[in-house]
């Protein structure tokens, strides 16, 4: 068994972004739920509409606005694709982090 200094456990939550409360002071708390989306996305290389829109990220709310957005050149050619399992257009994530919404 190992043993980690308490100053060294609570650092490294720190550095993380990670705190330590009750489940119920969470569950329910929309800002943390979009803030736990938006983490996942950026551990993702490419993201579908829906999740996106999930997230709340852009200053779009539908499907139709972000086709719109890659029709109109927002999105950089090779920076969405249309995934040949499942057929979905996918966004990468580093386009987000590119126009700053991640």
């Amino acid at each position: 068994m190992q043993v980690v200094a308490v100053n060294d456990f609570l650092n490294h939550l720190k550095e993380n972004g990670l705190v330590i409360g009750k489940a119920s002071e969470f569950v329910g708390n929309l800002e943390f739920d979009l803030q736990v989306k938006r983490n996942q996305l950026k551990k993702q290389k490419a993201v579908t509409f829906k999740q996106v829109l999930d997230a709340k990220i852009l200053p779009v709310k539908s499907k139709t606005a972000l086709e719109y957005w890659i029709e109109k050149g927002k999105f950089k050619p090779g920076e969405t694709y249309k995934c040949a399992k499942t057929n979905r257009i996918m966004i990468l994530t580093s386009a987000l982090v590119r126009l700053n919404y991640l």
